[in-house]
This record gives structure tokens, sequence and C-alpha cells, in this order.
């Protein structure tokens, strides 16, 4: 199987998975659902309302993580949800981008990841409206 063939059928593995009904109750089916749409990758995403709804599902994953404590798993969600934005994402999609990125940042600090910290701070700074 070719490479580009293996991340497509990942995406629609994880796709597949998350129409599940379970999918929104179960953590592990959160987990793996989005894990497998991951390592499809951004490059398997149609258009870009799939790109948007794939962010969010990472940001669901995320936000999950979190409440289980787990910040490496959780930065790892949140930064393949930016990956997944498109170009432009801080005006068409500012509040996603804005919660992506502020959650990311939060988690490089808990994990110690300071380079990752300055880049993300560094976007939210220059993108974000206003600070609450």
């Amino acid at each position: 199987m070719k490479p580009e063939e293996r991340c497509l059928y990942h995406f629609q593995y994880g796709l597949a998975l998350c129409s599940g009904s379970m999918f929104s109750q179960d953590d592990d089916a959160i987990f793996t659902a989005v894990g497998q749409i991951n390592r499809g990758g951004p490059s398997a995403v149609s258009n870009p309302a799939q790109g948007a709804t794939i962010a969010n599902l990472n940001l669901l994953a995320g936000k999950r993580a979190v409440g289980m404590s787990d910040f490496k798993s959780a930065f790892t969600f949140f930064d393949h949800g930016i990956s997944f934005l498109r170009k432009n994402h801080w005006k068409e999609h500012y509040d996603l981008s804005l919660e992506l990125f502020d959650y990311a940042a939060k988690c490089s600090f808990f994990i110690g990841d300071n380079i990752n910290l300055k880049i993300l701070s560094e976007q939210i700074l220059t993108y974000a409206r206003s600070f609450h």
C-alpha cells in the first residue's frame, strides 16, 4: 500500500469511528477516532470546512485529555488541530483558533516545552482581539 493510500485509509477510518453512537461519551473512542484522523493528516482533508471540523474534533479530544491531566497527549491533539486549520484561520475561525492555540500554549507550559510555548504565545499575542 502506498503511503498516501495508507494516510487516506487512516483518515477515513477515523471519520467512520466518529459517526458511532458511543463517540461523544467514550473517551477511548474519541482518542482512537481522532488519533486515526491525525495519522491521515491535513493532506487527506477534502475541503476547508472539513479541516475546521477535524480541528474541532482535536479540540474536543484535547480537552478530554486535559480533564485526565494528560497534558502531553492533550498538547498533541491541540497541535494536530492547529495543523488542520487553513490559511486565514484567524479570520475565518477566530474562536476555534484562539481556543486551540490557548490550550496548546497552556499544555506546553505544563509539559515544559518552552519553545512551543513561546511560538504559540506569540501567535496569540499577535492575533487575539481581547484578553479576559
